[in-house]
């Protein structure tokens, strides 16, 4: 069945005799609609702190100045980013490069303390949508406790990796509570 499971799309793939590093990019074509917001948002700060008010009014604006911030270091990381999987038979890791992002963390599991993988689906239902999110857990050996390692947008990439994960660092599949399986 793994000899036909597909490459998933922004997922570039290169095998060796020791495993698989499995690259993407982060970008996404919601990060040119933030450019021109980022433009809009900078441009009214601008003007904001160009009007003779007093100065708490000013230092009010510093909030929305640190928010501009963190939206143009997130854009800036959506065109340059990339995520680099390495897996072996003695280890699973991941790392973003080149721009360090908070919430994006680099790890590295050993195989010691992998019982298993499995992928948990995730919604998150807004005032402006449902965020639908499929994260990759493991299992350590020593407990029942999961621990989630990566999300993604969609099943396959998630699906993908663990098959992977499963067969590099021989790892043999079972049903799981809880994981996500697709009708």
């Amino acid at each position: 069945m793994d000899s036909i499971l597909p490459v998933p799309k922004g997922f570039e793939v290169q095998e060796n005799s020791q495993g698989m590093v499995i690259r993407y990019a982060w970008y996404k074509p919601v990060a040119w609609f933030f450019i021109v917001f980022l433009a809009f948002w900078f441009g009214f700060i601008i003007f904001w702190f160009s009007l003779p008010t007093p100065w708490f009014f000013k230092a009010f604006a510093l909030i929305h100045v640190a928010v501009g911030v963190g939206l143009a270091w997130y854009t800036l990381c959506l065109f340059k980013n990339k995520t680099e999987i390495i897996i072996s038979p003695q280890t699973f890791a991941y790392r973003h490069t080149p721009i360090p992002f908070p919430t994006y963390k680099d790890a590295q599991h050993q195989r010691g303390d992998i019982e298993q993988v499995f992928v948990r689906q995730t919604i998150v239902k807004t005032k402006n949508g449902t965020n639908i999110a499929y994260q990759l857990h493991k299992i350590a050996s020593e407990a029942t406790k999961t621990t989630k390692m990566l999300s993604f947008e969609s099943y396959d990439k998630a699906f993908f990796l663990k098959r992977k994960i499963e067969k590099i660092m021989r790892i043999e599949p079972r049903s799981i509570e809880g994981e996500y399986k697709p009708q």
